[in-house]
């Protein structure tokens, strides 16, 4: 602004003289352009006054937009900063969210774990009471109504015996009178009666019947036997244990299972040793000890049979030898079988609920369990089990006297 006013002087200072009468004149066409330089002087100065004015806008507004930019950089630094720290302050409680909730998991989990091990075991206990249950009274009942007719039986069958032995001597007795009178009796009716005792084999009648008797008697008392050893192994224990020959439910389990060590087939018979030794009566539930033989034996023949269907024959005899001891106060029965064995990785299962090697619809898995739980946990004894591959298997019972 001030320069433009120095030049404008300056060029009207300069005007002046050109015009004074002391001096040449300055041509009109001279005149005339300076002053047209003066005029495009002054515009350009105009001009560049006005840029530099809108320059200097232009800078106060750039000022004042990096003005409001830093501030609006400052306060997002602020609030990036105050994020970061809700940020952390969030995922620490989310961690210590995670890490409770985590915990809750853990004791949730073990809980229903040992909710579902009792409901497991109480299903198992409610199936095995109800099918021995159930099994019991059938098998009671049916032994009581075995005992009527059989104790009929072998009650009269010394009658019948008295009564044949009576019958044949009065015969006998007939027939020396007639053999002595034969000359006084009718040929005819003499031929007749020789004639009839010879079709009737009278002789071998008299020699077999008392045979046969004796058999009817025998047969009596084994039914008689098994009839006392279905009570037996059926018979429903109380609250309290009471005293219990062992031997007793060894014999009953084996009598029950009888038919079971028949020769079937191509299938051998089972032979069964026996190694009794001197044993008290013990304090038990004789029911639940009689199922724990039960099952162990069952389990032996089975192992035996299928042995047996799949070929693995050996020059051995099928046999199973049951042998009872008196260690200190505690009482041992052993049951071993030569049925091959059974691989590790079987026999360290066999007494999981629902473990079965059998086919489908030959065994529920529960056999063994029970057994490890009635003498485990009922009756606070020992059940271990030792198997071979390729030789055979031994199941030992340790059970406390008292």
């Amino acid at each position: 602004m001030t320069s433009f006013r120095s030049a404008n002087s300056s060029a009207n200072l300069a005007i002046h003289p050109l015009s004074s009468p002391t001096e040449s004149p300055i041509d009109s066409q001279t005149m005339q352009s300076i002053q047209s330089e003066l005029q495009a002087l002054a515009k350009a100065n105009r001009i560049l006054k006005k840029q530099l004015d809108r320059s200097e806008r232009t800078r106060a507004e750039m000022e004042s937009v990096n003005a409001k930019r830093e501030q609006i950089l400052k306060e997002a630094l602020q609030r990036a900063e105050t994020d970061r720290a809700q940020l952390v302050e969030a995922k620490n409680q989310l961690m210590q969210f995670n890490q409770e909730l985590k915990n809750r998991i853990e004791v949730g989990a073990a809980a229903l774990n040992t909710a579902t091990d009792n409901l497991q075991q109480a299903q198992v206990q409610v199936v095995k009471s109800e099918k021995f249950s159930a099994l019991g009274e059938l098998v009671a009942g049916v032994a009581h109504e075995i005992n009527n007719p059989i104790g009929c039986i072998t009650s009269n069958v010394g009658f019948v015996a008295q009564y044949g032995e009576q019958m044949l001597a009065h015969i006998a007795l007939q027939q020396t009178i007639i053999a002595a009178y034969s000359a006084h009796i009718a040929k005819a009716d003499f031929e007749k009666i020789e004639d009839h005792a010879e079709d009737i084999d009278f002789e071998y009648i008299a020699e077999d019947f008392p045979k046969l008797v004796a058999s009817m008697a025998t047969s009596g008392d084994r039914i008689k036997a098994i009839s006392q050893s279905l009570r037996t192994f059926a018979r429903s224990d109380t609250q309290n244990k009471q005293a219990y020959d062992l031997h007793q439910g060894l014999d009953g389990t084996l009598l029950i299972l009888r038919h079971r060590l028949k020769a079937v087939g191509d299938r051998p018979a089972i032979k069964v040793h026996q190694k009794y030794g001197q044993l008290p009566p013990i304090q038990c539930y004789p029911g639940q000890i009689n199922q724990v033989f039960m099952n162990i034996l069952a389990n032996a023949i089975d192992a035996m049979n299928d042995a047996a269907d799949q070929g693995a024959t050996t020059q051995n005899p099928r046999e199973i030898s049951i042998a009872t001891a008196l260690e200190r106060d505690q009482v041992v029965v052993t049951v071993t079988d030569n049925a091959g064995g059974m691989p590790e990785s079987v026999r360290a299962r066999i007494v999981e609920r629902q473990f079965t090697t059998k086919a489908a619809g030959k065994g529920t898995g529960l056999g063994l369990s029970i057994a490890h739980q009635i003498v485990t946990e009922t009756h606070q004894g020992r059940i271990e089990c030792r198997s071979e591959l390729g030789r055979g298997t031994t199941f030992q019972i340790t059970l406390p006297i008292g």
